[in-house]
């Protein structure tokens, strides 16, 4: 297995990205059953599932946000503006792997808290001389 077919798997349901703001703050997230909408227990959701970063050194690492807590996020503005001293941070989502659970025929969906720290669309971004 090489690393793009790792890549691959954990970005399964939103892409490899960064965000283009300054931050972005997030709650920890919430997996629903897709046909009723109420909460699933933690024993029904792949604790495969979720938030992935990538470190400087390219390495992907999954990210658990306790209830009672936010994790923020670099985004391109913030490393525009400081010349790349501070670097974006590249993030997916990976969905749940088919067939994890299989005494559960569960759909399973997943709500996201983000706040997106962002300027004007006519904000001008300068690199620091």
């Amino acid at each position: 297995e090489n690393d793009n077919d790792t890549a691959a798997k954990e970005d399964n349901w939103i892409g490899w990205h960064n965000d283009s703001g300054f931050l972005t703050s997030l709650a920890g997230d919430l997996y629903i059953d897709d046909t009723t909408g109420q909460p699933l227990p933690p024993s029904q959701i792949d604790p495969e599932a979720g938030l992935y970063v990538q470190n400087r050194t390219g390495e992907s690492i999954h990210v658990t946000i306790p209830k009672d807590c936010l994790a923020v996020q670099i985004g391109e503005c913030v490393q525009i503006l400081t010349g790349g001293v501070v670097v974006a941070t590249p993030h997916c989502v990976r969905g749940p792997r088919a067939g994890w659970n299989p005494d559960s025929s569960t759909k399973v969906a997943r709500i996201s808290h983000p706040c997106f720290i962002d300027s004007k669309p006519t904000f001008p971004l300068c690199l620091p001389e």
